[in-house]
Formats: structure tokens, C-alpha cells, sequence
């Protein structure tokens, strides 16, 4: 793992042994790392310690955390659904899809989560009790990525092709754009 401190341009290597990550998030001294086995460790940045904070099904390929422990998953075999990361316990399954739940993103306030798969079905649910609020196919090509604008008032949807941006009340498109190669999909602070 490196971190990289943009503002001074520096590099620190964080040796975590061998780890193949499915899943990265950060917060302000922590990473939590999804291993491809199926942990999930959380890195403290400043001593580069890692420890297993507990366990998501083998095969995740989507991962947030919703914090308390909680975590959305989404998983190859098209499971989608919140998940008691210290237990190693699936708390409730919100879809199971058709093909793989490659992506997932958690809105700022914490209340919804947006997901999406080879399927190309866009999910909206509630995060604290995974009740599916609305459904929408976007693309013939399946949803690589997701995100959330700042304000939780739209979703930025990327398949192979292009980018559509929706409406996160009536998941309607908005605009559509071009895609460029990515690995991640986020909005930007303007």
C-alpha cells in the first residue's frame, strides 16, 4: 500500500504483506482494506499497522462502509446487501442480482446507497434497513461505477461506453457524457 501526501508530493510505502484488495476506503488516520480472501483490515496510517477487523463473503468486489461496524457489500455473485463486518454476518440482503455487484457508493448524509452490476440495474436503498427504494436500468452494458454527487441530489453512472448522470428522487437521466478509461468514479468539489 503507498499513501501519497499530494500537497507535499511525497510517497510513504506501507508494507500489509500479501494483500490483493477488492476494496479501499479512507478516512482521516485508517484504511480499511477488503482483502481478496475475504478480510477486512484496518490500516493505521501513522504506525502502518494492520488489523483484522473482521470478515465479507470471499467473492465482495464492491464494499462501503456505512460505519458502526456496517458495511454495504456487493459481491460477484450478485449478492447485494448490508453486511456486519466484525460478525462476518449478512444483517439483510437487498438484491440478489443477476451477474456480479460491482458497484456501490454510500450518499454523504449516510441515509442511501446506490448500486449497480453487470446487469445494469441501478439500485436505490435506505442504508439502515436496505429497503430498495427505487430501480432503474441504465445501461445493456452493466454498471462499472457509481458515485454521488456532494448534495445527494444526483448519480453519476458509468458502463464501458459513457457516464450518465440521474436524478437521485425519480432516477431519471439527466445528462449523459463520454467515457473516458477509469478506474473510479467521483465527483469533484465544483
Amino acid at each position: 500500500v503507498a499513501l501519497l501526501d499530494v500537497a507535499a508530493g511525497e510517497q510513504t510505502a506501507i508494507d500489509v504483506g500479501q494483500v490483493v484488495t477488492t476494496g479501499l476506503w479512507s478516512g482521516p488516520d485508517e484504511l480499511t482494506l477488503v482483502a481478496a480472501g475475504g478480510d477486512v483490515l484496518a490500516l493505521d496510517v501513522r504506525s502502518g499497522e494492520a488489523t483484522r477487523v473482521g470478515r465479507v463473503p470471499e467473492h465482495t468486489t464492491a464494499f462501503e462502509p456505512l460505519g458502526g461496524g456496517r458495511a454495504a457489500i456487493g459481491t460477484r455473485t450478485g449478492r447485494v446487501g448490508l453486511w456486519d463486518v466484525a460478525a462476518g454476518a449478512e444483517e439483510r440482503l437487498v438484491s440478489p442480482l443477476p451477474g456480479r455487484g460491482d458497484a456501490i457508493a454510500m450518499r454523504a448524509d449516510g441515509e442511501r446507497v446506490a448500486s449497480g452490476g453487470e446487469n445494469g440495474v441501478l439500485r436505490l436503498w435506505r442504508a439502515a434497513d436496505g429497503e430498495l427504494l427505487g430501480e432503474r436500468v441504465t445501461s445493456k452494458l452493466g454498471i462499472e461505477a457509481v458515485a454521488w454527487s456532494p448534495d445527494g441530489r444526483r448519480i453519476a453512472v458509468a458502463d464501458a461506453l459513457e457516464v450518465g448522470l440521474y436524478d437521485a428522487d425519480t432516477l431519471e437521466r439527466v445528462a449523459t457524457t463520454r467515457r473516458i478509461t477509469l478506474g473510479t468514479l467521483a465527483y469533484g468539489g465544483d
